[in-house]
């Protein structure tokens, strides 16, 4: 995914809760501490509400809101029923930002997809997409045409075929409990980023690979434009050939600046000894300072390819054409009263997410052999 399309919220000029995310958050939950641990009416949880109130209303003053508190509790001899304060913290949406951004930029696959993010309020999105399904004269981007025209001469239309992909986002959530005896709060609010940033990546990873997409995104494996390649004839379980790479790469449709391969940590052992001899041997694998390559196009190891001998067990994709959809910043909120009588905070994350090939189906290439398709998205027969 290009997570340029994610930009840091932008902080207010007097921001209520001062320093970096980390600070900020450490700030927050030390307010949160201070509640549960000296009782609803401390000077902390005043502090606090003050803070909320200004989140809330970014054009409220320090003065204002001091008024609509002591107005609140002076008006009902205590604190007011269904304010959000009351039932839980939502916490700074600069800290959520960082959490989106340090996901994506864990996974060597969501940061090359394409993404899509739903207006406030929307349920689900419909992506227009083009109905190719062959590079044939005619057939390209489902059915546009250039014509040679002589001077004078009528031009003749053409039009593409469309089709509309629809993606509604699924609840992702997490759910995290500290205790009161936990002092370094700017501690743990780096490990609560961290954790949630390095498992919210690998889940929707691992959703973009396997995913079924029943109540989930639909991933590379199980999607029907998925091209398998067949494996050799005789060839022995749990290996991988100089032949099944070149054929992989003979089926791969797409850009090859944007071309990845993915393995299972497993397998490279046996691209270690893939040997191209042409009268001087040479190896198929090119190792360099920026890792490893084939055919010029990197190889990344990820845990959620499939061990070695099993179809997606070494992958070769373009994920500019697989296209994700969420609705914004993950959620980030925090609770006293969850667990109030065992002294512990509850901090919740939830976000929603979908995702699917761009492809409904592999394309007949221009050209080709009979019966011959290609795809973005390319794996290896299984060998068992």
């Amino acid at each position: 995914m290009n997570n340029n399309h994610y930009k840091p919220a932008t902080a207010p000029e007097h921001p209520i809760y001062k320093g970096d995310s980390i600070s900020a958050l450490a700030q927050q939950l030390s307010d949160i501490r201070e509640v549960a641990k000296n009782g609803m009416q401390t000077k902390a949880f005043a502090a606090a509400k003050l803070r909320l109130e200004m989140t809330q209303n970014r054009n409220m003053s320090i003065v204002d809101a001091q008024v609509r508190y002591d107005n609140r509790t002076a008006g009902t001899g205590g604190l007011t029923a269904g304010t959000l304060s009351e039932g839980g913290f939502f916490l700074q949406a600069e800290t959520s930002a960082d959490l989106l951004a340090a996901g994506y930029n864990n996974s060597e696959v969501l940061k090359r997809c394409g993404s899509r993010s739903l207006s406030p309020g929307a349920q689900k999105t419909d992506i227009i997409l083009t109905d190719e399904t062959s590079r044939a004269t005619g057939a390209r981007h489902g059915g546009i045409r250039v014509y040679t025209t002589a001077e004078l001469d009528q031009f003749t239309a053409s039009r593409p075929k469309l089709r509309i992909a629809s993606m509604e986002p699924k609840k992702l959530t997490a759910l995290y409990y500290a205790s009161d005896e936990i002092t370094d709060a700017r501690f743990l609010a780096a490990e609560l980023r961290k954790a949630f940033a390095q498992e919210y990546a690998f889940v929707c990873q691992d959703q973009i690979i396997n995913g079924s997409g029943v109540n989930e995104a639909l991933g590379v494996l199980n999607a029907s434009c998925l091209v398998t390649v067949s494996k050799e004839s005789g060839q022995p379980a749990k290996t991988i050939n100089t032949k099944n790479i070149s054929k992989m790469w003979a089926c791969y449709h797409g850009s090859a600046q944007n071309a990845v391969w993915l393995i299972n940590r497993n397998v490279s052992a046996q691209l270690d000894e893939l040997v191209v001899n042409d009268g001087a041997a040479a190896s198929c694998v090119i190792y360099g300072p920026g890792g490893m390559f084939i055919k010029g196009a990197p190889v990344f190891e990820i845990e959620q390819c499939s061990t070695l001998g099993t179809v997606g067990d070494i992958m070769l994709c373009d994920f500019s054409q697989y296209v994700t959809a969420d609705r914004g910043l993950p959620i980030h909120s925090a609770s006293i009263h969850v667990n109030f009588i065992y002294a512990q905070n509850a901090f919740r994350f939830t976000f929603y997410f979908d995702g699917q090939p761009r492809y409904a189906t592999p394309i007949t290439p221009y050209k080709g052999e009979p019966g011959a398709v290609v795809s973005p998205f390319v794996a290896l027969e299984t060998r068992s």
